[in-house]
Order: structure tokens, then sequence, then C-alpha cells
């Protein structure tokens, strides 16, 4: 399914205060084209700011690559916070991302010094209406107390234009992601072991997730979603019989027919998470068209306008 853009909101003025003050330094562990992960400490001048992680630490592969299918999240209707009604939750990563950064996420948390966090970057192509898109993921992971896995993300999913090359795009590139409040997308955490960042100033951060391990390996192992079976149309006995039993006829009067009653036929009733489903589907196809160039920003508010009015 394709996905849209997902734009991040940042506290005011944290970027600029940590852009000039000082940078992170990053050391490469995993270097593919479709996936990304180093290690990186933050340094003012020449000096190595003090971060006091819970590292090294370790974790096993099987396990990191089990909470990455995990997580999930939801799409919003703009930057309100009213989800899109009757939706799903929709995996953060697909199946083949997690095992290309579990082993190396997993090396280098084992790797890292207590100043040193993972930085990690995921690039898939999800399917769409018309053509697939190649989607970016970035963000950071790192350890604290009381075996507590942080794992916060500065994009979620980026839809990657024609003519974008196949990382973060430079809006986004070096932003702190731990100061990401309000999203296009909010992870779904998990709540037998995960739940979401409070930040300092009393909000809770949309891409800022804990997870509790040690709460994880005692938590019960989720299946990967599947389509639903078909049901199967096997008659009963009885009804089978009533269908196989002759019809008793009278011998010397002759046989009445009686007039069918003929039901109204009953038209179907859209149920609301398909309604929806269509709605998704003509705002992300009205996107295309604008950005593509076919509509105009007039025509293109206008009839976004008119999607919107129909959720329920």
């Amino acid at each position: 399914m394709k996905m849209k853009r997902f734009a991040f909101v940042l506290v005011a003025g944290s970027l600029l205060v940590a852009g000039c003050a000082s940078r992170w330094v990053s050391t490469p562990v995993l270097n593919e084209k479709n996936a990304k992960v180093s290690l990186e400490l933050r340094q003012e001048g020449d000096e190595t700011v003090a971060q006091n992680y819970s590292h090294p630490y370790v974790i096993q592969t099987g396990d990191l690559e089990r909470m990455l299918n995990d997580m999930a999240y939801i799409e919003k209707v703009g930057m309100v916070e009213k989800a899109i009604k009757g939706q799903k939750p929709e995996p953060v990563f697909q199946a083949d991302e997690s095992a290309r950064l579990a082993p190396a996420v997993s090396e280098a948390l084992a790797k890292a010094t207590p100043d040193q966090r993972v930085r990690f970057q995921s690039l898939n192509r999800g399917g769409g209406l018309i053509f697939a898109s190649r989607r970016v993921t970035e963000g950071v992971v790192f350890a604290g107390p009381s075996d507590r896995l942080n794992i916060v993300f500065n994009v979620i999913n980026y839809e990657l234009g024609a003519d974008e090359p196949d990382e973060v795009p430079s809006d986004y590139k070096g932003r702190e992601p731990t100061t990401v409040t309000e999203t296009w997308a909010k992870l779904v955490p998990k709540e037998s072991y995960s739940h979401l960042q409070q930040m300092d100033n009393g909000k809770t951060s949309e891409v800022w997730l804990v997870a509790d391990v040690k709460g994880f390996k005692n938590a019960p192992e989720t299946a990967p979603p599947l389509a639903a079976p078909q049901q199967e149309m096997t008659p009963t006995p009885l009804a089978d019989e009533k269908v196989k039993a002759p019809p008793v006829v009278a011998p010397e009067e002759p046989a009445v027919a009686t007039p069918s009653v003929q039901k109204p036929v009953e038209k179907p009733v859209e149920q609301p998470a398909t309604q929806n489903e269509t709605i998704k589907n003509k705002l992300r196809l009205l996107k295309e068209l604008f950005e593509d160039g076919l509509i105009n920003e007039t025509e293109y508010e206008a009839e976004k306008k008119k999607i919107l009015e129909n959720i329920k």
C-alpha cells in the first residue's frame, strides 16, 4: 500500500540550537543500499558529550528482529489527534527490513560505549495504487536503565520522489529525533511491554518507543498478520437431507401452487473500515496528481476538502 509522506514537527528552535552547539560523529557498522547502521557520539568542539547510555548492551538478534516486526503505527488526517476511523495499525518495517537491520543493530549495541548510540536507515519499496514507491525510515536506538530499549524515529516510511536519492531528504537530515513531538503518524505500542516516551515539556512523543526487554521476552509472540481465510460453504446434514428429500404429492388431489414471496434485495452496507480505506486511497491518488503537476493547488485543496467531508 502506498504511503503518503510523513512530516514531523520539531520543538521550536531545538534543531538550530543543537546544530550550532554540537554535532554527532558517526562510525559506520553497515553500509548497504537498503540498510545503513552506524555508531554515533555527540561532540562539542573536540570534546565528547557524556550520554550515560547503558552500553554496551546485549540483545539477541532474533529478539530484536521480532521486536522490529512488532512495531506498528497509524496514519492521521493532517496533524489532528483523531486518526482515520476504522483503520488498522500498519507495520513500520517489512519483514525483510527487520531481517537486514536486526543483526547490525544488535552488533552495534554490543560494541557501543556509554556515550554512543546507534543510528539506522532502512529503504523499502512499498506498493501503490498505480506505481510502487520508495520509502525511507530513519531513527536511533539506545539502551537505558532497567533494561529499557529506546527506539526513536526521525522519519517513518517517507515516500521519496522520482528524482530523490535513496536516503533521508535534506530537510530532515541532521535533526535530533528525540526532539520530535507531533507527526503525521503515531506509533502504536504493545501494551504488554512498551509505551510512548513522555517529553520534558509534558507531551508524549508519538515517535519515541520505550520497550521493556524483560517484559518483551515474557510476552507471547505475535504472528504476522494473515489474510482472512475464506469460509468453506459446506452444507450441514439436515440442510442436505431437506434438499434431497422427494416432494410429497397427494395421489388424488392436484398440487396447489403457492405463490412465492420474493424478499427485497438488501443493498450491502459498506463498512466504515472499507469506506475509510477508500478515502485514504483517494487522498493518496489526489496527492500524487498534485505532485506530478496534473492539478494545481486550488484544485487539490478543493478536492481534498470534498473527500474529507465523507469521513464518518
